[in-house]
């Protein structure tokens, strides 16, 4: 049975309405792609040509979808996350964060569209659980004690 919580008071409504009106409108990511080459951090090799991505949907989900259909792994289960990391001009590379678009990211600090995007990339650990459906070994828990009735049977004379 869930738990259903109460429901907001006038003062929590209130404080929620006025945090909403102070938020400012989300900046619209203009018209127009760009093209990114995907490096693997490790090896330094590049995987695959480059590869032309609508602004609109150059988020890092999107594009960790695209890496792993690129590299073959098209099942959700096979499907491996990454982190990917952006060389600015011989600086240190500068992770990209997981809710980042390349627009807010790069774009906007000035990198060009007119040029290939290089987006070094690296594995991030997986941790997958899998549901037991039944025992494959005997667990040893609490037995009942055997209970020594003669002194013969114990070895004791």
């Amino acid at each position: 049975m869930a738990t259903v919580p109460p429901p907001a008071s006038k003062r929590q409504k209130t404080a929620a309405a006025v945090i909403a009106s102070q938020q400012a409108e989300i900046e619209a990511i203009p018209e127009g792609s760009v093209r990114i080459q995907f490096v693997d951090r490790a090896s330094g090799q590049s995987t695959g040509p480059p590869v032309s991505v609508p602004l609109a949907h150059a988020s890092v989900k999107n594009l960790e979808l695209l890496l792993n259909n690129i590299q073959g792994q098209e099942d959700a289960h096979d499907r491996i996350p990454y982190r990917f990391f952006h060389d600015a001009k011989g600086d240190v590379a500068e992770a990209l964060g997981d809710g980042a678009d390349i627009y807010t990211s790069l774009i906007k600090k000035g990198t060009s569209t007119e040029e290939v995007i290089v987006l070094q990339y690296s594995p991030q650990a997986v941790f997958r659980v899998r549901a037991v459906s039944r025992c494959s070994a005997a667990i040893t828990g609490k037995s009942t004690p055997k209970i020594i009735s003669k002194v013969d049977d114990c070895g004791i004379r």
